[in-house]
């Protein structure tokens, strides 16, 4: 990761993670904007821009070698430069859904299904929803 943007809070393990953070994307995302004095916003400049599109290209190196924390934790501080990026909402709710974070992929899905619905983007939401169901699906019930 650069050197402009911190390290996230370690884990040992994945599902060390996910069982202390119910909504672990979200709240990532927002403690990470925070610590860097970021304000979430619609508007992304052209700095955060850059940030983001390395964010993402490490986080599909780290996908490509195996590191699959490195990958999660360059996809929440993109997410805390641009939180309404429904690509990398796309992008973190696949690798969560994979390595069998279900509760992060259903939150996440949850949140690019609803700026796909305010961006008009019916048929998107609809592909997002069939996705939450297929995932839900998969849990068992208890």
């Amino acid at each position: 990761m650069s050197e402009s943007i911190p390290n996230l809070i370690r884990f040992r393990t994945i599902s060390d993670m996910t069982s202390r953070i119910p909504s672990l994307a979200f709240y990532l995302a927002l403690s990470v904007a925070a610590q860097l004095g970021i304000t979430l916003s619609h508007d992304v400049h052209a700095q955060d821009a850059e940030a983001i599109n390395k964010l993402q290209r490490e986080a599909e190196s780290a996908l490509e070698t195996g590191d699959v924390e490195r990958a999660l934790e360059s996809y929440l501080a993109a997410l805390a430069l641009e939180p309404e990026n429904v690509e990398l909402l796309g992008s973190l709710a696949d690798l969560a859904s994979v390595i069998g974070m279900s509760d992060l992929a259903l939150d996440t899905l949850v949140q690019r299904a609803n700026l796909l619905v305010r961006q008009g983007n019916k048929s998107g939401a609809r592909e997002v929803h069939g996705q939450i169901s297929a995932i839900n699906a998969q849990i068992p019930e208890q």
